[in-house]
This record gives structure tokens, sequence and C-alpha cells, in this order.
């Protein structure tokens, strides 16, 4: 008995002197609440509202204190320090909010949850495959889909029914998105698709709440031992990518898509046998070994960064257009000019003389930022440049996108949807997709969605108009799958069809599920790792790494080759020398912690 009593003083001694960690640090802080911090907001209103209320505590702050839930944290209100964080002191911020939690998360190893040399490997790994070549190549895939989605906006238009336009650009980036990504082509245009479903249970309400979670507090999440996102679904879209891996390699095929990319891969570290003995990098990262589970973590994070954050931003941009008849009219005749001059489709080679149109996207960003937060975690002792102030490694940092980016002080009559003011701001003041060298690699994707976007027949035939209803978040979804699906995989999704396999394994990895894994992951990843939760559907994603594995084994055993992902995890797996005497069995980490990727 006097054993709890010592452990509930502890314990509420703790509790009254933790939030003063602050006092006498020389900056403001807000008074946290107990176990809350200052997140309570976040019962009430979401964390939309909560990065509101934060944001307007101290007005005249450049910075000051905060408290995420137990542990103390800082929120950044000025666009000059965020960029020190992110670009100009990058060596001191390398990692970012949300925890890597490996052990008991099926998805934790992809590129997004990683952090020190085990990010910096695999993301230089990654980024040969999204450089303007690569990116210029899904343009193709782009056009498919659009024709698709010009076929239901046709009989929407013979039958005088509606058009969700929010799903059709769904259905669109879906497609666009499986078959850049997997080669093949999605069904999300078919009522029955499996692929339009799948999309629906990665952004359900579930996968955002984990999301969210994972965000606000690693430490919550890994304690629960939560997944970001459905299990299921996270184990169709595996099954599907192993399918498709191991289809290329038996058949020696090749793809011009993403899996052809991770084919290379992972025969390219077979030929190098770099670091064969270590397992973990000195920093205490794994060590990658390329093997197909974990390539296949990168096409998935990709699909899901590729599909949402397109479809989200497309259809806030449409949303825009249409309340602003001079501005879509502006947009329409600038990419008209262009179709007229050169007598074809506009490409990515013009993407400077459509300037308008990429202001266009600038301001629907910043309007519409896909997440509430972003942020990074201190990795060595950092001097704040230009404010009295040191932060030691481990601590969290945050910037509210949405209230940042509304900020009179920064933006002139910040609520009105003016494309031409980018002409004199700096398009680095919009974070949607991070800065510095842990920006998305999406956004390079997300480009070749944005110029194909006018591709669309009765976009630059029609104006847009309110009178009759479009899902454009719909559309927009198809398209990124589409595009997504063609880079990765190399093969053509469906998500346009009725009955696509693909429509409902994008509405399994965005439910309602693997919104609350990465919400539950976010706040603590001790309490995600503890009650080891998955953060994805595993239906889903052993369908994707089936698919995956059966296109690699396609390729190999038929010596196909495509321009892709898979055809790059198959050349870095072919490269990958055998182990000798079982002496590289020996080390599973690298110094810095991480693991050794196993073959």
């Amino acid at each position: 008995m006097v054993f709890w009593l010592l452990i509930l003083v502890l314990c509420l001694l703790w509790l009254l002197t933790r939030p003063f960690y602050w006092v006498g640090k020389g900056i403001k802080f807000a008074y946290p609440l107990p176990f809350v911090g200052n997140f309570g907001e976040t019962l009430r209103g979401g964390l939309v509202q909560l990065g509101r209320s934060l944001y307007q505590k101290f007005p005249d702050e450049r910075l000051y204190g905060i408290h995420v839930f137990s542990k103390p944290g800082l929120l950044i209100r000025d666009p000059e320090l965020i960029n020190n964080i992110c670009v100009r002191d990058f060596d001191h911020f390398t990692s970012n909010s949300l925890g890597s939690n490996q052990e008991y998360d099926s998805m934790g190893g992809n590129l997004l949850f990683l952090h020190g040399s085990q990010w910096k490997e695999v993301r230089s790994k990654l980024s040969p495959f999204f450089t303007p070549a690569k990116v210029k190549h899904m343009l193709s895939n782009v056009e498919k889909s659009i024709s698709k989605a010009i076929k239901v906006l046709d009989e929407s238009s013979r039958t005088g029914d509606p058009c969700d336009l929010g799903v059709l650009l769904g259905q669109i980036t879906n497609d666009v998105i499986t078959q850049s990504l997997f080669g093949i082509e999605s069904d999300v245009f078919e009522e029955m698709s499996f692929f339009k479903n799948l999309a629906a249970l990665f952004f359900s309400t579930k996968a955002t709440m984990m999301f969210s979670l994972r965000n606000v507090s690693q430490t919550l999440f890994k304690y629960l031992r939560l997944q970001s996102f459905d299990l299921d679904s996270f184990l169709f879209l595996k099954k599907i990518m192993k399918e498709i891996v191991e289809q290329r390699r038996e058949k020696n095929m090749k793809g011009a898509d993403f899996v052809q990319g991770i084919i290379e891969i992972m025969e390219n570290h077979k030929l190098e046998g770099n670091q064969e003995e270590l397992k973990y990098y000195p920093d205490g990262t794994r060590v990658p070994k390329f093997t197909f589970d974990e390539m296949f973590l990168q096409a998935f994070i990709i699909f899901m960064g590729g599909v949402e954050s397109s479809a989200t931003t497309m259809t806030w941009l449409f949303y825009e257009l249409v309340q602003n008849q001079e501005s879509q009219d502006r947009c329409r005749d600038e990419i008209l000019a262009i179709v007229k001059k050169n007598k074809r489709s506009v490409t990515l080679d013009d993407i400077n003389d459509v300037p308008y149109n990429l202001a266009a996207i600038n301001e629907a960003l910043r309007l519409h930022p896909a997440f509430p937060f972003n942020g990074r975690v201190c990795t060595k002792t950092y001097k704040f440049r230009n404010v009295d102030l040191t932060i030691e490694p481990g601590q969290s940092v945050l910037f509210p996108l949405a209230p940042l980016q509304k900020d009179p002080n920064f933006f002139s009559d910040p609520n009105t949807f003016d494309p031409q003011r980018w002409r004199h701001e700096k398009p680095s003041m919009i974070t949607a997709f991070g800065l510095g060298p842990r920006q998305c690699l999406v956004k390079s994707m997300m480009a070749s969605v944005d110029v194909s976007m006018p591709k669309a027949e009765k976009i630059l035939q029609e104006s847009l108009t309110t009178d009759e209803p479009i899902d454009v978040a719909n559309l927009l979804a198809q398209i990124t799958v589409d595009v997504i699906t063609q880079a990765c995989f190399g093969i053509e999704s469906d998500t346009f069809e009725e009955n696509s396999k693909f429509r409902p394994l994008a509405s399994m990895f965005f439910s309602p599920f693997v919104n609350v894994m990465f919400t539950i992951r976010e706040i603590s990843e001790t309490l995600f790792r503890y009650l080891r939760l998955q953060s994805f559907d595993l239906k889903s994603s052993l369908f994707l790494k089936k698919l995956m594995k059966d296109l690699v084994e396609y390729r190999k055993n038929n010596k196909v080759q495509g321009n892709d992902f898979v055809q790059g995890i198959i050349e870095i797996m072919d490269k990958e020398l055998p182990r000798k005497n079982g002496a590289n069995d020996k080390i599973e980490f690298f110094p810095d912690g991480t693991r050794v990727p196993s073959k």
C-alpha cells in the first residue's frame, strides 16, 4: 500500500512540475492541463480547431512553448523560422513528428515514418524514380484516366443526373496512381470497384484519427501499439504488388512504373552487397535490406500520399475556380493558348508556360492545406537564429498550417482566392508538402496530375458551373489512384469502372479505422506498440503485396522490363550478392540503432 502511495505522490509531483518546463526559458508558453496538455481542444473541435486556437495564443510571438499532452513542444508561427528548421538548419531537424514503430506496426517501415540514417538511405534509393523524366512518363496514365472520366461526365450529361465531381476526381487520381505505381489499371470507375472501397478505408475517419494521433504524440501511439492504417487493405495491396513482381521476374518483363523501380533497387542491392554485416547505423536506426517487404512499404505510402493529397488539392482547386469565374477563365485561356499554338495537348514541357495555373494551385494549397499540422523533431542541440532559445534533441516543433497560411501579416486579404498574389509571394510559404530534404516525394507526382488535368476535353470545352453538382473529390481520387498505380506497378487500374477492384481497396485504406490508427500512433508510439496495432487494413495491404510480387515474378521469368517502381525493385534484388558463410547474419542493426534491411 505504501509503495502505491509513493508512486501516486511521485506522479502528482511530476504532473505539478511538468507544466513549468518553459519557465525560465525566456519565451512565453501556454499553460497546459493535466494529461492533455494544450491538446484538449482536439476532443472538441479536432486538429484544425486546435491549430487555430494555439496559433492565436500569442499573436505577437514568433514561437512559444506548448505541451503535446505531457510532453513539452514548440509552436512556430514565423515563416523564417520554419524555413530555417526545414531547410537551412535541416541537419538539426532530420526527423519529422511521426515515429517509426517497426516492431509492432507492419506499416511502420515506410519512408514517412523513418528517421536518421535509415531514412536517408531509403530516400536516396527512391529519389531517382521521381525525376522529371520519370514523372513525364506518368502523363500517359493521366490521359487514359481522363478518357474514362470523360465517359462518366458524358453519361451524366446524357441522363441529366448530377455528377459528384469530388468523387470523380478521386477516381481519376486513384486510377492514375494505381497505374503509375503498380502498372495495372484499377476499376475505380466501376460501381463495385474494390480499389474505390480500398481508398475509402485508407482515408476513413479511423485512418485520419490514427494519423492525427500519431502526429500529436508518438509516445501514446507507441504505447498503445496502434496501427496507422487498415491492415486488410494493406495486405491486399501487398498481395497485388507481390504477384506483379513475381510475374515480371519469372517472365523477365519490364514496365514503366514504380514496381519496376522497386525491382531494380532490390536487384542492385544484391550486387552491391554493402553493409551486409550491419543491422543498425550509429544513430540507432536500422540498416535497410531492400527486401520486397521493405520496398512494398514505400510503394504503399506513395499510393496513400499520392491519392489523397492530389485528389484533395484538385477538389479544392475546382471548388475555388467554380466560385471565381474570372480565375477559371484565365486558367482555361492559358491552357487553350498552348493547345492552339502547339496543336497538341499540354505536356510537362509546358509547365513554365502555365504560370497562372500553377499560381492557382499554390493558392488552393494555401487556403486548404491537406494536413492541419506539419513539424519536425530536434535531432541535434539547436540555437535558434535571432531568438534567444536553445533546444535539445527530442524536442518537437509544430507548424499549424491553416492559420499560418491565412495570417494577414503574411498574406493580404488572406481569405480571398487570389492566384495573382503568387507573382510576388514566395512559393516556399506553402508547406503542404513539407520543405527541405524531407519534403514529400509525391510532390513531383502531383505536378504530373496538375499539368495533365486540363487534358480532359470537358474541362477544355466547357466552363465549370455550379448549376449541376459534381463530386470533385471522388473524381480526383480516381485520377490519383490511376496515376500512382501505373507509376508504381506499371499496370492500369480500372478505378473509373463501376466494378473496379481497386475502388474498394482505396476505401479500405482510407477508412475510419486507418484514421483512428494514425491518430493513436501520432499521440503515443508506446501505446501503439503495446497494443500491437496495425497502421493499415491487412487484407488490402496483402492484396497489393501479392500484386507486386506477381508483377516482379512475371517480369523476371519473361525477361520483361518496365520504366516503373517495380522494375527498380527487381534490379535492386537481383544485384544483391548472396551472403558469405552466414557472417552477415550476425549484425542486425546499424550503429545508429536502425535495422539492417533483410533480403
